[in-house]
C-alpha cells in the first residue's frame, strides 16, 4: 500500500463523513448511531491493516532519516570546503 493510497483513503472518508453530515436528513439520534457506526468500521479497518500501516510508517521514517542524514553529510562537507 503506498502512501498516496492511505492518503487519499484517508481523505475520501473524512470529504465522504462530513458531507454525509452536511447532506443527509437524518434525526439526531440517528445521526450518532451513524457516525458510531463509521468510525467502528474505521477502527476495524485500522484493526485489520495495522501490520501494513506500521511497515509503511517504518519505511517512510527509514527514508526520511536516511534524506536527513544525507543533508546533514552534504552541509558538513560545505563548511569543510568553506574552512578550507
Amino acid at each position: 500500500m503506498n502512501r498516496h493510497f492511505l492518503t487519499g483513503t484517508l481523505f475520501g472518508l473524512a470529504c465522504g463523513a462530513g458531507l454525509g453530515l452536511l447532506l443527509a436528513p437524518k434525526s439526531g439520534k440517528d445521526a450518532r448511531r451513524w457516525i458510531g457506526g463509521r468510525v467502528d468500521n474505521t477502527r476495524a479497518y485500522v484493526n485489520r491493516n495495522k501490520r501494513a500501516l506500521e511497515r509503511s510508517a517504518g519505511r517512510w521514517i527509514g527514508q526520511g532519516k536516511e534524506e536527513v542524514a544525507e543533508v546533514i553529510s552534504a552541509g558538513r562537507r560545505a563548511v569543510q570546503n568553506l574552512a578550507g
